[in-house]
């Protein structure tokens, strides 16, 4: 038979106390974490996501193929519709491309500066474009913006 004095032994361990404030330590520590991944993740994505929305709209209002044979180059007119300005310092940070390929830009109108809303901006490209063919223009420009339009000829 057991004696009492074997039951009641005390058994050598860690004591109750020591274990709850380990796991309390541990619980806090997974928190943090668990917080700083949620907050870094969703800070991050919201700095994406602002990076590629356009600060305002454009349009392209209208397409001149222009004619090689006269020595008149393409221009593409574009329209800021808002709700901002568009800030640009030169032509480099716009492109164009007709027909998925990019057309180097000659000149524009104004050439720097700032785009107001309602304003257009004429770009003259380098070159003219086959007027007998339909065309799709793409125009990208600074701040996120884009514009895309279709072209046929004596189709506007």
């Amino acid at each position: 038979m057991i004696s009492q004095q074997a039951i009641f032994k005390r058994r050598r361990g860690v004591s109750q106390v020591t274990t709850a404030v380990v796991l309390m330590v541990l619980g806090v520590a997974l928190a943090v974490l668990v917080y700083q991944v949620v907050l870094g993740a969703t800070s991050g994505s919201y700095r994406k996501i602002q990076a590629g929305v356009p600060k305002s709209n454009i349009q392209i209002m209208a397409f001149d193929p222009g004619n090689a044979t006269a020595g008149e180059t393409a221009k593409v007119y574009v329209k800021n519709l808002g709700p901002s300005d568009i800030e640009y310092s030169s032509p480099d940070e716009w492109q164009v491309f007709i027909d998925e390929e990019l057309k180097a830009i000659a000149t524009m109108d104004p050439a720097s500066g700032s785009l107001k809303v309602g304003e257009a901006l004429n770009i003259t490209l380098a070159e003219a474009i086959n007027a007998n063919q339909s065309h799709t223009i793409k125009v990208f420009g600074p701040q996120a913006t884009i514009a895309y339009a279709g072209w046929s000829p004596g189709g506007g």
